[in-house]
């Protein structure tokens, strides 16, 4: 299972994280995504999602408690692994933080 998430030092931060680099892919949901052949397709059709319409599809927050309890539930589903996508460009603070403050939580 693929858990997609925006970690950031604020909640603000996520967000604007997920929007500026997920809302493209969320908005190419289903048959649409299809027709999308560069990533400027992408970034245009992302311009009309908002931080609702992200957050149904990328875990935003910027609580290491909310990420572990979210990852608990989808532990709950029972899949063989998890893997973590932080969709924001913070990768180094991410696997620090979550390395120190998340996955101790899941043990």
């Amino acid at each position: 299972l693929q858990a997609a998430l925006s970690w950031a030092d604020s909640h603000a931060a996520a967000m604007d994280a997920a929007l500026q680099q997920w809302a493209g892919v969320c908005a190419a949901q289903g048959e649409v995504a299809w027709d999308l052949r560069r990533p400027r397709d992408f970034d245009a059709i992302g311009q009309a999602m908002r931080a609702e319409d992200v957050a149904r599809s990328v875990f935003v927050s910027a609580d290491p408690d909310a990420h572990a309890e979210r990852l608990r539930e989808l532990a709950a589903l029972g899949p063989a692994e998890i893997h973590l996508h932080q969709v924001g460009p913070e990768q180094r603070g991410f696997i620090e933080k979550f390395g120190a403050a998340v996955l101790p939580q899941l043990r």
